[in-house]
């Protein structure tokens, strides 16, 4: 890489931490406008500015900085869902700023040297952001088997590609974070049995749709939720919602609401204020209800859950 020489956090863990992780790259894109827009000072201070709200967005999303190189930020997760997670939250924040990167993702064993990171997962994932586009993330082959089955609807065969470290292409692929739904989403009926006809269980969860009620299980296919019949099971026809606007699963244990539309979902929980989802995920815990493409309650824009 060229350019400043990197910035390390020095509180990353030292040796213990070797094993399999994600590695991810962000690089904000324009830099060099930036300073033409706005003279050498404002344009140092923008760039403060941006990469300090991505190490914020990075570190809630469970993220660990290990370095800062000029305009671009070297981060690594346990989780390759997170690090999925927050790739796209990077790219909503920085367009909510008027600002765009390109991110690189990979996963991999890594040797951590100190506050330092090495090994071929982190060249894979240097050379990934440097051949992204503008507002483009993309990942290795071993990343994306690593995506739980949300993220991976986002997903797509983008290229074959020589990575730092290697000399044969490799398959890489394209997170769409930007594509609200694929015509490709296969359609399965539901199958949750209705309130009257089952006894709960802890790997169960009750969920209310237009008045109907039914329960969810570990064992069931993801549930779609959303305005068009064409691509989700369960329909809510109310012009705030989305075509798809979300999905209900289970993964690692726990249920999940994936937000897949363009208002957002809103979630509340007992005793617990609402959180505003936008292209994320949260899980469903407790009592609560979701409300579809605003925060206050319609006729039919309504999912309440139970999992008590």
């Amino acid at each position: 890489m060229t350019g400043p020489s990197p910035t390390i956090d020095p509180d990353i863990p030292i040796v213990e931490k070797n094993g399999y992780h994600a590695v991810l790259f962000a690089d904000i894109v324009g830099s060099s406008a930036i300073y033409q827009e706005l003279g050498n000072n404002l344009a140092q201070r923008e760039i403060d500015r941006l990469m300090t709200l991505m190490i914020q967005v990075v570190h809630a999303h469970g993220g660990q900085l290990v370095k800062t190189i000029g305009d671009e930020i070297m981060v690594v997760f346990d989780d390759p869902e997170c690090a999925g997670e927050s790739s796209i939250a990077l790219n909503l924040k920085m367009q909510d700023e008027k600002r765009a990167i390109r991110t690189g993702l990979a996963f991999g064993d890594l040797v951590f040297d100190g506050p330092d990171v090495f090994g071929n997962t982190v060249n894979r994932a240097a050379s990934l952001v440097s051949a992204a586009q503008r507002k483009q993330i993309l990942m290795d082959q071993t990343m994306y088997e690593e995506m739980p089955y949300w993220l991976l609807n986002y997903c797509e065969l983008y290229d074959r590609l020589v990575l730092k470290g290697s000399e044969t292409k490799a398959l890489v692929y394209r997170l769409n974070w930007q594509q609200e739904s694929h015509a490709d989403l296969s359609i399965t009926q539901v199958t949750g049995t209705h309130i009257n006809s089952r006894t709960r269980f802890a790997n169960e969860i009750e969920i209310t749709i237009n008045n109907e009620s039914f329960f969810f299980t570990s064992a069931d296919n993801p549930l779609t939720i959303g305005r068009d019949p064409a691509v989700a099971q369960c329909v809510i026809r109310n012009p705030k919602v989305s075509r798809l606007h979300g999905i209900i699963s289970f993964h690692r244990g726990k249920f999940i609401y994936e937000d897949r539309s363009t208002n957002g979902s809103y979630l509340g929980e007992k005793q617990h204020p609402q959180v505003y989802l936008r292209r994320e995920s949260a899980p469903l815990v407790r009592k609560g209800e979701i409300t579809l493409g605003q925060p206050d309650a319609d006729d039919n824009n309504v999912i309440t859950f139970n999992h008590s």
